[in-house]
């Protein structure tokens, strides 16, 4: 109208004319209001007047009123930078700035009832917090009322419906009842008895809906026919592989034979940061090894100038990792901090190689994945079995005629051997290595975890140098007959190691401190590897038998559910399932028990 009638005066007669004509000809998709209406929105676009009740659903702290993000693609720069010619999504600090406002206006748009919900757990069964102004309302008013509708399955007055009915009985008679059996019990029995006989087909539904879900167990079974087209011989597998199984079958049947896998995120993890320590040593390793030398030829700050070429050269040929480092300064923060690490590390490495005989041979050693070497075990049944794995390290010696091999798997978090995990077959990597390692005439030594970084703790600031120029032990398991071969001075000095975790005494035998030495009696020794053998067997027998049970294993308070992308699956519930309890004990014990 603007643009026909720019300028031209008219009588409001005739306006009122023009815009009714105008008017009558348009159609408005909009439903007349009722007083009956209800209204369905989100926050920050509904807008209705005269609203009676506002019943809020999900009001978790995270959800509540406008989700709250992670990390995001796009960086503050990035916003700042097209704010200018994009529409863009708001920026995380805006978010958090407007979610009080848009909770204010969820709370403040009805005339008589507010009403707010949230969920107790999530999918996995975890606690949701849920948001934290509901303590600010119920501070605030005296007439808030709170209610669980869990609290009907306990009280039969406040029964209305025919699902309330069978969630009173499914709470009296279901494995989860809180409350010790009594006549209560006795009273659900019978009315369900009773509704199976009636006839009232929709109590006999009930009825039948209520029996089927006492009768849930949450078993998973695998059919015979289906095991033998899966697991085929030879087979292989891997370390990893078999803790899984050993953690939980249902576990290994969601990951390695449905392949299941997590939706994959542009993130940087711990793991990418142990990936770039593995990339720069394997290359220094190898740049060492083209000058014909070992770690312990270079001094320090030529091992230090080495380790910044490599690093420098293992980013520059890694698009992933540069584009990292370009998006934020903290994420440059994040590679050149684990630069540090490795210059601070490399010299440890020579201090470690100068120790004893052993001296590094290979870097990221890979067995069983091609024809060049395999390690091949055969079942008792004549079907063999291939394993494979990535060594980081692998170390050799010559003593007295024979060659010994010493593994060492780097690691960027503290971590010790576990003799109940190998006993139980939950952590087989370390006795697989040594089983892979033990070709030919060659004798397996022992193997090792080697911490990459120190270990956070507290010091004095005179303190700081004596601390960072401690040797961060490799911690693992070892014949103790190649003591001396491991590090010479103290086999000579005697007391503890300076780069192992063994103690030799007054007698020149390292078998003081037992209990927590990494040094193992020949016998010992012989039997773990032994053990090894059996339990990768035992494993597989299980493992192509079509076990996958939902029965995650657990010592003390631990249990491969706390870390488990497949909860959602399994649906693993204490008051259905069982767990495999094990018993937690200690070096001693698990030996005489592999001994068995």
């Amino acid at each position: 109208v603007c643009e026909i009638f720019n300028g031209v005066e008219l009588s409001p007669v005739a306006w009122e004319s023009i815009f009714t004509d105008a008017l009558s000809s348009m159609t408005v998709k909009l439903i007349p209001p009722s007083l009956d209406q209800v209204l369905v929105g989100s926050i920050e676009r509904s807008r209705h007047p005269d609203i009676k009740a506002v019943f809020l659903i999900g009001a978790a702290q995270k959800q509540f009123p406008v989700p709250v993000m992670g990390e995001m693609l796009l960086t503050e720069q990035d916003y700042q930078s097209a704010a200018a010619q994009l529409e863009l999504a708001n920026p995380y600090d805006q978010t958090l700035t407007h979610r009080p406002y848009l909770a204010y206006i969820a709370l403040t748009r009805a005339s008589k009832q507010v009403s707010l919900s949230y969920p107790m757990t999530d999918e996995k069964g975890a606690a949701i917090v849920p948001w934290s102004g509901i303590e600010s309302l119920m501070a605030s008013f005296t007439d808030v009322g709170v209610e669980f509708p869990a609290a009907i399955a306990t009280n039969p007055e406040a029964i209305e419906t025919s699902g309330q009915l069978g969630q009173w009985l499914c709470g009296q008679l279901g494995k989860d009842r809180q409350e010790p059996e009594g006549s209560g019990q006795d009273i659900a029995a019978g009315v369900l008895e009773r509704m199976r006989d009636c006839d009232d087909e929709a109590l006999k539904q009930t009825a039948c809906k209520v029996q089927k879900s006492l009768d849930y167990d949450n078993a998973a079974a695998m059919d015979g026919e289906l095991t033998g087209k899966l697991f085929k011989f030879p087979m292989t597998t891997s370390a990893s592989r078999l803790g899984t199984f050993a953690k939980c079958p249902y576990q290994y049947f969601a990951k390695y034979t449905l392949g299941l896998k997590r939706r994959e995120s542009v993130r940087f993890e711990p793991m990418d940061v142990g990936s770039f320590y593995h990339a720069v040593l394997e290359a220094i390793f190898k740049a060492l090894q083209k000058q014909g030398k070992d770690w312990v030829d270079l001094s320090t700050d030529e091992l230090v100038i080495l380790c910044d070429g490599e690093s420098e050269r293992v980013i520059s040929e890694n698009a992933q990792l540069i584009n990292f480092m370009r998006q934020r300064t903290h994420h440059r923060y994040i590679i050149e901090s684990a630069r540090e690490v490795l210059r601070s590390f490399v010299p440890m490495l020579a201090q470690l190689s100068g120790a004893g005989q052993f001296k590094q041979s290979q870097a990221e050693w890979k067995f069983g994945f091609d024809e060049s070497f395999r390690f091949i075990l055969p079942l008792d049944d004549g079907r063999k079995v291939h394993l494979r794995g990535l060594i980081d390290r692998l170390d050799t010696a010559e003593i007295d005629g024979q060659k010994a091999a010493l593994v060492f798997d780097y690691k960027t978090g503290g971590k010790s051997v576990d003799f109940a995990g190998m006993l139980y077959g939950l952590d087989l990597q370390l006795p697989i290595y040594l089983l892979a390692s033990h070709t030919g005439n060659i004798a397996p030594a022992g193997a090792f975890f080697l911490p990459i970084g120190s270990a956070t703790s507290s010091a004095s600031p005179s303190d700081i140098d004596t601390v960072e120029a401690t040797f961060n032990k490799a911690k693992g398991l070892f014949d103790g007959r190649f003591f001396e071969s491991l590090d010479t001075a103290a086999a000579s000095s005697g007391g503890w190691s300076e780069f192992y975790n063994f103690y030799v005494n007054k007698d020149g035998e390292p078998y003081s401190y037992y209990k927590t030495s990494g040094a193992l009696k020949p016998d010992d020794f012989d039997a773990l590897l032994e053990h090894t053998e059996r339990c990768i067997k035992k494993l597989i027998e299980d493992l192509v038998a079509g076990t996958i049970r939902i029965t995650p294993c657990r010592i003390g308070t631990n249990s491969p559910c706390t870390w488990c992308d497949y909860r959602p699956l399994c649906r693993f519930d204490w008051q259905i399932n069982d767990y495999n309890i094990l018993e937690n004990i200690g070096k001693e014990q698990a030996l005489e028990k592999m001994k068995k």
